[in-house]
């Protein structure tokens, strides 16, 4: 038996047709190995009739066939059957898979699983193991229990009931040592909206004939969790002086707004309801204020659900109102768009000479933006709205690349690397992957080696590259459409490993003999 990466090794005695020892070496040892993997070997002439035969266990685990020969010739017992088992588990080389993993709904039992492997990704396959998992909500305080059960079988499963909502920082660890992509963003969901638990605010007095925005809903669940979505149908009972109408708008974040007109004033009694159960503490009072002059109640389509991409205008329509909420049908208002965020940007309106206007503004940075926006020097409603303005399609030339592997030396046999920062035209880091890239060592105008290239899927790839022939190179890195990324090509030397004795040569008349008292020379190399 053998351990993957684990070095062992074998002492040959040779013997001749009658079993005599050889006190000589200069046999012609060879070791032929079938498996699943490469079985590495080095066999050393002690030049006395013995041989040592060292070994490096295979990187994959599983059973080989170990022929030993001398002069083309098997051994006794030849071949040999040698079981590679895995290796000691290997914290960054072992995973975590499952839905608990990255979400969770408060109330209920997650789940997620841990696996085993080892250095050279093998599956461990056995128990033992002691995996710690600690949950935490980002920027809050406390931890959330979990709890892992060994299936002794290389695997852990790992269960956790969550009660508060919120990104949590999921860190599973193996001795102190983070797993693979370990720490995990886990979101918890709240639970279903729970009417006792939510929330009805006044946030305004209505004014007589107008839409007044006067009253906010959040939804929570029965653990008090804000909800984050919307959906939930509340109804809205308005008792006082005369009839109202209400309406309620879903904010589609947990929120939401209700409405109301009421042609007179006074005081009302207002109760908002969910499955016919009351929101909060019950009925609240409001009063209804006379009419007054009101600034301009414009309003603006839903677009910043709609993330932009940099260098492409985004659209979208204004709508201006009269101090009761009707909708004004001509132009000549006066409107201000303004973004702030990594750069600040002035949007533009087009007056559609009917009460309604087309804006738009055009960002290069990608990140996110506040955009407030203002009708005769009043922001409307909601603004400033928060938008996301993503990168735009990747541009070779504006792609970087950063590492060692590119540093212009790299030592023959050695593994090199470096990364590459997929970037849009405007120089914004892409932030997914699916970008074709190839990257290749030339010399002499002669494609020598294609590096390997993994792509994180988070707009930056790993390139690395092992060549053995020591000289100078250039590493070429271009995008799918042939073009080069920014600095490319990029000068390399590979200089040579260690010297290697098996490898050396040794050459000149002095090897052949001379003349006693006359000093003979012969060269190394």
């Amino acid at each position: 038996q053998l351990v993957s990466g684990d070095e062992a090794s074998v002492h040959l005695q040779a013997k001749d047709v009658y079993g005599n020892h050889q006190i000589m070496g200069g046999d012609f040892v060879e070791i032929v190995s079938l498996g699943p993997g490469n079985f590495e070997h080095f066999v050393n002439d002690n030049n006395d009739g013995t041989y040592d035969i060292v070994f490096n266990g295979p990187a994959v685990k599983g059973i080989y066939t170990l022929s030993v020969m001398v002069n083309q010739e098997h051994i006794s017992d030849s071949p040999f059957t040698v079981t590679c088992l895995p290796g000691a588990t290997h914290a960054p080389s072992c995973i975590a898979t499952g839905d608990g993993l990255t979400q969770a709904t408060a109330g209920k039992e997650a789940y997620f699983l841990i696996e085993a492997f080892d250095a050279f990704g093998n599956k461990r396959g056995l128990s033992g193991d002691e995996f710690q998992v600690h949950m935490a909500v980002q920027g809050g305080e406390g931890a959330l229990a979990a709890s892992i059960s060994d299936n002794g079988d290389g695997t852990h499963a790992v269960t956790y009931a969550p009660t508060v909502s919120g990104r949590y920082t999921t860190r599973v660890t193996l001795r102190g040592i983070p797993i693979a992509e370990s720490p995990f963003d886990t979101d918890v969901l709240p639970a279903k909206t729970d009417a006792s638990k939510s929330v009805a605010s006044i946030v305004h007095e209505p004014v007589a004939g107008q839409s007044t925005l006067f009253m906010k809903i959040q939804a929570r669940d029965r653990f008090g969790n804000n909800e984050q979505v919307g959906g939930d149908k509340f109804a809205i009972q308005v008792m006082g002086p005369s009839e109202v109408e209400t309406k309620v708008k879903d904010r589609r974040n947990g929120t939401f707004d209700v409405y109301v007109t009421a042609p007179q004033v006074g005081e009302y009694r207002v109760l908002a309801q969910i499955d016919g159960k009351d929101v909060g503490v019950g009925p609240m009072s409001v009063n209804v204020l006379p009419s007054m002059t009101q600034g301009s109640m414009a309003e603006v389509e839903p677009f910043w659900e709609v993330n932009g991409i940099a260098g492409k205008p985004v659209y979208f329509l204004l709508q201006a109102r009269d101090a009761y909420g009707n909708r004004r049908t001509d132009g000549g208002d006066t409107w201000d768009i303004r973004l702030d965020g990594p750069s600040l940007v002035s949007g533009t309106v087009l007056d559609n000479k009917d009460g309604s206007y087309e804006g738009s503004y055009t960002v290069s940075i990608a990140g996110v933006y506040q955009v407030a926006i203002r009708c005769e020097g009043l922001p409307i409603a909601g603004s400033p709205f928060e938008v996301e303005v993503e990168p735009g399609s990747t541009v070779a030339s504006k792609c970087t690349a950063v590492g060692q592997g590119i540093e212009g030396k790299a030592v023959a046999g050695v593994s090199s690397s470096f990364l590459i920062q997929a970037k849009d035209q405007f120089g914004n880091n892409r932030s997914q992957g699916g970008d074709e890239y190839l990257a290749c060592l030339w010399r002499n105008k002669t494609r020598v080696l294609d590096c390997a290239i993994r792509d994180k899927e988070d707009g930056t790839y790993v390139v690395s590259f092992q060549h053995v022939v020591a000289g100078d190179f250039i590493i070429a890195v271009t995008l799918s459409d042939d073009s080069q990324i920014a600095g490319a090509p990029f000068p390399l030397t590979i200089v040579s490993a260690e010297t290697s004795a098996r490898n050396s040569t040794a050459e000149g008349r002095g090897l052949k003999g001379g003349i006693a008292g006359e000093t003979m020379t012969f060269m190394i190399q």
